[in-house]
Order: structure tokens, then sequence, then C-alpha cells
């Protein structure tokens, strides 16, 4: 597992928000469903119950509501890779966090995810704690 006690060097902006995505890690063929802790044009974060290594590649659907006039929801292919991997917490079965970092995005589908954390953002956390807001959309 790889621990972060580097620089950020994130591009783009982290939103809290809890989306669901369906990953496969590695070679595995079963989609797993989870939800994410933060999102942003250029990865994510979400807990698991087991650890992944770093640089473990992952496929992902990214899944979000429809938003800011658009009718459907939306499903963003893509792939990330594992860039961290730390313990929960030290209680027991706490789990992981996992940090990843889209490795093939579209640049569409990155406008679209762009758009949709600007809008969850300005809709769901200016001017509120964000923390009584992390729920699942």
């Amino acid at each position: 597992m790889a621990y972060s006690q580097g620089k950020d060097r994130r591009r783009y902006k982290r939103v809290p928000v809890r989306m669901v995505l369906e990953m496969e890690v590695g070679e595995e063929k079963h989609r797993t469903r989870l939800e994410t802790l933060n999102m942003s044009a250029g990865g994510f974060s979400c807990r698991m119950d087991r650890p992944i290594e770093a640089l473990t590649l992952l496929r992902l659907g990214l899944i979000f509501p429809a938003f800011a006039g658009r009718e459907e929801a939306h499903e963003i292919d893509c792939t990330a890779v594992i860039v961290r991997c730390d313990i929960w917490s030290q209680e027991p079965d706490a789990g992981y966090e996992i940090a990843a970092a889209f490795t093939w995005i579209t640049p569409q589908n990155r406008q679209l995810l762009s758009d949709y954390l600007e809008w969850y953002e300005t809709v769901y956390l200016m001017g509120k704690d964000s923390n009584e807001n992390r729920q699942a959309v």
C-alpha cells in the first residue's frame, strides 16, 4: 500500500459529493458498487472493505442523476489508477480509503463531470456546512 505524505498535486477542485460508481479492479470481472467520499474531474476517493495496491488499474462506471436542466441520468465509463490506499481508522473492520486518478476519460465526459460537480457545489454546498450535505445523489 502507498501512503501519501507529499505535496498535493491535484489539478482539479475536489468536491465532497457522494456519487455511485461501479468498479472492476485489475483483471476481475466482478463489478463492485461503491460511493465516493469526494470527486473531481481528475479523480475521486472512496471507502472499501479491502486494500488495493497502488498503481492498480480500475475500470469504472460513474453514475449521476439528471442535473441543471438535463432530463436524463448519466453513466460515464472511464479508467483510473489507485494512487493511495490508507487505513480508514484504527477501529477493527473500519476499512480503507482509496484515492484514484483518472487515466482515461474522454474530454466530453470530463467536462460533463466537471459541470455536474460545479452544479452540485452551487446547489448543495454554497453557504451550507458541507458535512450536512454529503448525501448520495
